[in-house]
């Protein structure tokens, strides 16, 4: 099994469809940079747990996520609220070892409900043997994850040997 983060600021709206889509997955956290609308409380009727931050960039939410959030799986996937997970996707996701030498995943968002051509995003172990996952701000805003290119890709996620970040 694995874990899901969704990073929110108003998003009442799209919130919904998000969580339907990872229904089966039993440790959902909502990673909130203060939002006014009813974004909480749909996260909460839905069962997720929520957490809330201030926003300074995405790989800094991620990072505290990461590092302040106890998640019950050793795999923790990055999802968008206006994203929704595929079936092939969270199947995929379910079948990562707990340990290993890959530290994490990219995914195209094409996978997972989203026209494809934008950043992509990813699923990361927690604190690998071999080193922890750090996300990086770069100029769009858009995260990635502090890895090279792995091998062993499945149908859906490229997958990522762990490597020392320095």
């Amino acid at each position: 099994m694995f874990s899901v983060l969704i990073l929110t600021l108003n998003e009442e709206k799209s919130l919904p469809g998000c969580l339907a889509s990872i229904k089966d997955c039993d440790d959902v956290v909502v990673l909130d940079s203060g939002s006014t609308d009813r974004t909480a409380s749909v996260a909460t009727t839905a069962g997720a747990r929520v957490v809330v931050h201030p926003f300074e960039n995405f790989a800094q939410q991620r990072n505290f996520a990461h590092d302040a959030i106890e998640f019950r799986h050793p795999w923790v996937f990055h999802l968008d609220a206006d994203e929704q997970l595929t079936e092939a996707l969270c199947a995929e996701c379910a079948e990562l070892p707990a340990t290993g030498s890959l530290d994490g995943c990219y995914v195209a968002r094409a996978c997972f409900g989203k026209a494809a051509g934008s950043a992509l995003h990813g699923l990361s172990r927690l604190a690998g043997a071999f080193c922890e996952i750090a996300w990086i701000y770069v100029c769009a805003g858009r995260p990635r994850a502090a890895r090279g290119a792995g091998d062993a890709d499945g149908p859906v996620a490229r997958k990522l040997s762990a490597q020392p970040v320095r």
